[in-house]
């Protein structure tokens, strides 16, 4: 339960970097309505979801934060590389990609370990107890 709450946690954080980083940049402006609702489903909506569902117990939501984690880590990556090769200083984007990069990295780390671990005290059966009665005796 404990990675629950840690993967919540993270979730949350990651969240909280995305409203900071629209606040300090601001919003992003798109051509297309839809375009604007994937973007802040996916930015801001997804990790409040996925942190909900984590802290009900759902063993499936470590693996759709990995998955979440993993695109999220590619577009900073992508977003560090582009502001790297534009811009002649370093500019905010960078600073906050890289933050928010560290974070996935985090999650995607946090999440596939508690995916992959398995409560091996309720996963293996009891073994039966000892006879300590021998063959011999029972005569």
């Amino acid at each position: 339960m404990r990675r629950n709450y840690t993967l919540a946690g993270l979730l949350l954080t990651l969240f909280v970097a995305a409203v900071a980083s629209s606040l300090i940049q601001g919003p992003v402006v798109y051509r297309a309505s839809l375009n604007q609702w994937t973007w802040n489903g996916f930015i801001f909506a997804l990790p409040l979801i996925l942190a909900a569902v984590t802290l009900t117990g759902a063993r499936w939501s470590f693996m759709a934060a990995v998955i979440y984690g993993t695109v999220s880590l590619a577009l900073d990556i992508s977003t560090i590389a582009q502001e790297l090769l534009r811009a002649q200083t370093a500019s905010t984007a960078i600073w906050l990609s890289a933050l928010t990069g560290l974070l996935n990295a985090a999650l995607i780390g946090i999440g596939g370990n508690g995916f992959l671990d398995v409560d091996r005290k309720s996963s293996l059966p009891a073994a039966p107890p000892p006879s300590h009665q021998s063959p011999s005796s029972a005569e």
